[in-house]
């Protein structure tokens, strides 16, 4: 879940090891159920990207990017 004052836009996108994107949102509360393509998604590691921009005072824009891998268990 992200959590944040004055969001004026966010995408997530998860992608696999190889660079394949599993997932892609600009949904206010974005969820990925761990599914690619339908179907469950292997167990292993995936990048995450988060793209937030919001208005921290009258005017003035601030652009975030987080980067950071997932670990999928099943």
């Amino acid at each position: 879940m992200i959590f944040g004052n004055e969001i004026i836009e966010m995408s997530v996108i998860v992608k696999s090891r190889w660079g394949e994107v599993v997932f892609f949102s600009e949904d206010a509360d974005p969820r990925w159920d761990g599914e690619f393509l339908g179907e469950k998604a292997a167990p292993g590691v995936y990048f995450y990207q988060v793209n937030i921009k919001s208005n921290i005072e009258e005017g003035a824009i601030q652009e975030d990017q987080y980067l950071g891998t997932i670990t999928l268990l099943r």
